[in-house]
């Protein structure tokens, strides 16, 4: 999973807001709110997923077990981006 609450929601809230990953990237259809993630450009992450960002969710904090790693800025501007698409932002999505 991939958080992508604000840090402030992280520090203050008790929850998080995360993304969903998914090593079965050849049976995803390619969707705008799908984003590779390269394993060579994420910390920690074993193989290459999709983040599913149509598949946003909240989680307590308390079922963190541990910071497994991380992903590079692009991929993270490329999965917030995601998001929006999923919640609406850009009209070409909503015909």
């Amino acid at each position: 999973m991939v958080v992508v609450s604000n840090n402030m929601a992280n520090k203050h809230s008790t929850v998080i807001t995360v993304v969903p990953l998914s090593t079965k990237i050849f049976k995803k259809k390619n969707l705008p709110t799908h984003v590779f993630v390269s394993a060579y450009r994420a910390e920690g992450l074993e193989q290459h997923s999709i983040a599913l960002c149509e598949q946003v969710t909240a989680l307590d904090y308390g079922r963190i077990i541990e910071n497994m790693g991380k992903v590079d800025e692009e991929t993270l501007a490329r999965i917030t981006e995601a998001v929006q698409v999923q919640v609406g932002v850009f009209d070409k999505y909503n015909g």
